[in-house]
């Protein structure tokens, strides 16, 4: 058994092997690490040059930090009609387009507006980032994850677009009552 966040710090892991066969409970595909039946992502190699990562149609569910560090990715895509994930722009969203899950590291870029259907920015979506500019965030936002921003310093500001859960001073985010 693997525990959580076992992989956290690898930034130069690149590829994992499976030797006799998948271990149990898990499969690697394209060296990278899935639960048994594919339905999980539980670490995406930090240092796979691949620049896209193409989601298999069986993934449901990403764990936590699994696409951090992921510098080399600069865009998502889908293995067919995904059932539990969007893409637009290369961007890493649910299924309903309400969750911001990751921005990737590699694609850079500035200005960026988060689309009206987002509510959540899920932990570490934005985490290393290079993303630089102003990050606009729509009126229907409401919740913000842990370390969504973390080391971003090409970020000069944030506009909250009249938003009743966040505002910004100074070019810093703050909750509504700061």
């Amino acid at each position: 058994e693997l525990g959580k966040d076992v992989f956290i710090g690898c930034v130069s892991l690149d590829t994992f092997t499976a030797k006799r066969g998948n271990p149990k409970g898990y499969t690697v595909e394209n060296g990278i690490l899935y639960n048994k039946n594919v339905t999980t992502l539980i670490q995406y190699p930090p240092s796979n040059i691949s620049s896209v990562y193409t989601l298999p149609s069986s993934l449901s569910e990403i764990e936590d930090n699994a696409l951090n560090d992921c510098k080399y990715i600069n865009e998502f895509e889908l293995n067919s009609s995904g059932r539990y994930f969007s893409i637009e722009d290369g961007i890493l969203y649910d299924y309903h387009m309400t969750k911001l899950i990751k921005y990737p590291l590699g694609k850079g870029g500035s200005d960026f507006t988060v689309p009206d259907t987002v509510t959540e920015i899920a932990s570490g979506a934005f985490k290393h980032s290079d993303i630089s500019g102003i990050i606009n965030l729509p009126s229907s936002l409401s919740k913000i994850g842990k370390f969504a921003f973390e080391d971003c310093p090409n970020i000069s500001s944030f506009n909250t677009n009249n938003n009743n859960y966040f505002t910004t001073e100074d070019s810093v985010l703050y909750s509504k009552d700061k």
